[in-house]
């Protein structure tokens, strides 16, 4: 599973899991991991945050600017005694995929879905969408938005 974070941004850690290299099953808990980097495909280098435990066998490396400061894929190698050794990929983005109103993207208008801010306002019907001018298929209100009739369908 890949995840994804915001480029340079030190809101969220970047988690991985150590399992016991006997069973190679169960989380490993009490270790020290080393833990090195590798931002887009660059050479392997030791993070700026923090590593620290969280429990059940995960760890995380603290959220920092520096470490995710390149676009493109981040990968964490991480190694202990006792543990399998192992990766994690994170894909940093140059927008925040946590912005649940646009995903970070400023030049997006900032409504609620079927608010009276957003393109369609009250003039919404349950079948399709209509413009505030109750025009279909142009561009309405002040925010460009465009009402698209999926294909077959016929109003």
């Amino acid at each position: 599973m890949n995840k994804l974070r915001k480029q340079s941004d030190s809101t969220y850690p970047m988690m991985f899991l150590m399992v016991d290299s006997t069973d190679h099953v169960t989380g490993k808990t009490g270790l020290s991991p080393t833990v090195t980097i590798s931002k887009n495909g660059a050479s392997f280098a030791s993070p700026s945050g923090a590593v620290a435990e969280v429990g059940n066998g995960l760890y995380k490396v603290a959220g920092n600017a520096t470490d995710s400061n390149t676009v493109g894929e981040l990968w964490i190698h991480a190694t202990a005694t006792g543990a399998d050794p192992t990766d994690t990929a994170y894909t940093v983005v140059p927008y925040d995929p946590f912005d649940s109103v646009r995903l970070g993207l400023t030049a997006l208008p900032n409504v609620v879905a079927a608010g009276n801010g957003d393109c369609c306002g009250s003039n919404r019907s349950k079948a399709s969408c209509r413009c505030n001018t109750g025009q279909k298929h142009q561009i309405c209100c002040s925010h460009n938005a465009m009402e698209v009739t999926p294909p077959g369908r016929r109003d």
